[in-house]
C-alpha cells in the first residue's frame, strides 16, 4: 500500500486527477453490478460489468498512449450511455438520476472549459430526451417526471454548469500565471546563464590582454592588476544584486547600483571619493547596467591611480540622463595636476580605455572626451 501511495504522489497533477477519477468510477460501478447480481437485476449487472471493462480498457490504454483526450472522451461517452441506459432499465426511478446529474462536474475536470460546455449540454439533451421517451411514449409513473422534481434537477443542472464554468475561469486564470510565472523564471535563468558566460569570456579576455602585455614587457605590479580585476568582478556582482533584490528582472535602478559601485571602489582604494551623483529615476537593461558599471570602474580608478590621495582639489561628477530615445552619461574630473591631450587619450592603447572605448560600442554609444582648464570629461550618448 505504501508503495502505490508513493507512486500515486510521485504522479503529475493530471495523472493524479485521471487515476483518481478512474479508482472511484471503477470501485462504484463493481459496486454497483455485484448489488445488481445478488438481486437478481440481471441487466443492470451486464450493462455495469460491461461499462467495467471499458473503464479499464480505456485506462490501459491511456497509461500505454499517454493519450488523456481518448481517455476522458472514451470515459464521458461510457458513462453518459450506460447511466441511460440503466435509467431506462430501472423505469426512471428518482435515484437512477443521480449519477447522471454529477458526471458533468467530471466533465469540467477533465475537458477545456468550451469541450466541457459542449460536452455536457450534449449530456443533459440525452438525458431529457430519454426522460421524455419514458414520460410521453412509455406513459411511466415515476416520482421523477413531478414538477417539484423536474425543478430540483434543472436548478441542479445549472448550478452544476455554472459551478463548473467558474472553476474552469478559476483554474486558467491561475494556470496563465503559472504559465507567466514560469516563463519569467526561464527567461532569468536563460539570462543569468548567458551574462555569467559573457561576463567570464570577459574576464578571461582582460586576464589574456593583461598576460600579453606583461609579455611585451609592461611593468605593471601585481597589487595594481588584482586590484583591478577584482574591481571589475565585483562590478559584475553588483549588477546580479541589484537583480536579485529587484521586483523588475528586466531593469537595474542606475543610481542606487553607481552608488554601491562608487562605495565598493572607495573601500578598495581606501579612499575618500569626493563623488557628486545624478541619476534619479533610470532604470536601464541589465546588459547596459553592467557596461556603465565597466566603464565608472575603470574611469574612477584612472583617476585615483593619477592623483595623489592628498589632492584637495579632486572632484568627481557623474550625471546620468534620460533624452527622449537616448541616454547622455557624463563623468567630469575636476582638479586634474596636468594637462591632458583629449585626441591622444581616445587614441591610447591602454587597457582601461579599452575597456571603456569596447563598452560604449557594445551599447551602440559613441564616446566623447573634452580636456578644458582643470577638467577633463567623458561623455557618452546610447540608446535607452
Amino acid at each position: 500500500m505504501k508503495t502505490l501511495l508513493n507512486h500515486f504522489m510521485s504522479l503529475n497533477r493530471r495523472d493524479r486527477m485521471l487515476y483518481g477519477i478512474t479508482l472511484a468510477a471503477v470501485g462504484v460501478i463493481l459496486l454497483g453490478s455485484v448489488a445488481d447480481g445478488f438481486t437478481g437485476r440481471y441487466p443492470q449487472a451486464v450493462v455495469q460489468a460491461v461499462m467495467l471493462g471499458v473503464a479499464i480498457g480505456l485506462f490501459w490504454d491511456y497509461r500505454r498512449r499517454r493519450n488523456a483526450t481518448v481517455f476522458a472522451y472514451g470515459g464521458i461517452v461510457t458513462a453518459s450511455l450506460g447511466y441511460t441506459l440503466l435509467l431506462y432499465l430501472d423505469h426512471f426511478v428518482l435515484h437512477s438520476y443521480l449519477i447522471l446529474m454529477i458526471i458533468p462536474l467530471v466533465i469540467f475536470f477533465v475537458l477545456p472549459l468550451r469541450q466541457a460546455l459542449i460536452a455536457s449540454v450534449l449530456h443533459y439533451l440525452v438525458v431529457v430526451l430519454v426522460s421524455e421517451y419514458g414520460y410521453a411514449v412509455l406513459h411511466l409513473d415515476s416520482a421523477m417526471f413531478d414538477k417539484d422534481a423536474i425543478q430540483v434537477y434543472t436548478f441542479g443542472a445549472i448550478f452544476i454548469l455554472a459551478f463548473g464554468t467558474f472553476y474552469q475561469l478559476a483554474i486558467e486564470e491561475s494556470y496563465r500565471q503559472l504559465q507567466h510565472a514560469n516563463a519569467q523564471k526561464a527567461l532569468l535563468l536563460k539570462e543569468i546563464h548567458h551574462r555569467i558566460k559573457n561576463n567570464l569570456n570577459k574576464m578571461s579576455s582582460a586576464l589574456g590582454l593583461q598576460i600579453l602585455r606583461i609579455r611585451r614587457g609592461h611593468s605593471v605590479s601585481p597589487e595594481e592588476i588584482l586590484t583591478a580585476n577584482k574591481l571589475r568582478i565585483e562590478a559584475m556582482s553588483l549588477v546580479h544584486e541589484a537583480l536579485y533584490r529587484s521586483e523588475d528582472i528586466a531593469r537595474v535602478d542606475m543610481a542606487a547600483y553607481i552608488r554601491k559601485l562608487v562605495d565598493l571602489i572607495a573601500r578598495t582604494h581606501e579612499r575618500t571619493l569626493p563623488i557628486d551623483l545624478e541619476a534619479g529615476g533610470i532604470t536601464l537593461s541589465p546588459d547596459k547596467a553592467l557596461r556603465i558599471g565597466t566603464i565608472l570602474n575603470e574611469l574612477i580608478t584612472n583617476t585615483l591611480k593619477h592623483t595623489p590621495p592628498d589632492a584637495s582639489d579632486l572632484h568627481i561628477a557623474v550625471i546620468l540622463t534620460a533624452q527622449a530615445e537616448s541616454c547622455l552619461l557624463t563623468y567630469t574630473q575636476t582638479g586634474h595636476p596636468d594637462p591632458v591631450d583629449a585626441a591622444s587619450l581616445t587614441q591610447t592603447k591602454g587597457l582601461g580605455m579599452m575597456f571603456i572605448r569596447l563598452s560604449a560600442e557594445e551599447m551602440g554609444g559613441n564616446l566623447a572626451i573634452v580636456s578644458e582648464h582643470n577638467s577633463l570629461i567623458f561623455t557618452i550618448v546610447f540608446p535607452c
